[in-house]
């Protein structure tokens, strides 16, 4: 599913999401905390239009041409200030989309992990890019406990990411949407 989100900074934009995701998301966003996202997209825009003065938001994205698209419609946004904006290719070509093959970690370390003060930073997770189990399991035990972790488009692909959301204390699947929401704090 897709819905269309009315940006008071870039026009109508297009979220791969069902209508509760991007709020459910980031209302788990501290009023002082970060929220990094691997893979771009329309949620970039609605998480940048939401942010307070004391929020940030790191996006990291593999395809050069997500990136160079989103880089263009978000650089006069007023939040811009408070985005990091990461490119980082895999060092080993992975072309697939919405294919198990596109999960693989091979090649993928610079992507998982850019900076530790990133991960550590962090207080909310989104894994929307390519090797979403890896990078799932990663942050599994480098987050902080309190930091919640969540893979998209789980629903219907639960055998490419059971493994990881496993790796986790607490995992909660919330209605009518298709991710999983993991802690290894109780997740109220």
């Amino acid at each position: 599913m897709s819905i269309i989100h009315n940006s008071p900074n870039c026009g109508d934009i297009e979220l791969l999401m069902e209508p509760a995701e991007p709020g459910y998301i980031f209302g788990l966003l501290p009023e002082d905390g970060t929220l990094v996202e691997w893979g771009c997209g329309g949620s970039t825009i609605y998480f940048l239009d939401n942010l307070n003065e004391n929020q940030f938001l790191i996006s990291i994205e593999h395809n050069k041409q997500w990136y160079d698209a989103i880089s263009e419609k978000i650089k006069d946004h007023p939040n811009i200030d408070r985005h990091v904006f990461l490119y980082i290719p895999p060092e080993i070509p992975n072309n697939y989309y919405a294919r198990p093959e596109e999960e693989m970690g091979c090649g993928l370390t610079d992507y998982i992990c850019p900076d530790m003060d990133i991960i550590e930073a962090g207080d909310v997770f989104l894994v929307d890019g390519i090797g979403r189990g890896p990078t799932a399991a990663f942050l599994s035990r480098r987050v902080k406990d309190s930091a919640h972790v969540i893979i998209h488009d789980y629903a219907g692909r639960e055998l490419w990411y059971d493994w990881a959301a496993n790796c986790y204390d607490h995992k909660v699947v919330p209605e009518e949407m298709v991710l999983v929401h993991m802690s290894n704090s109780p997740i109220e």
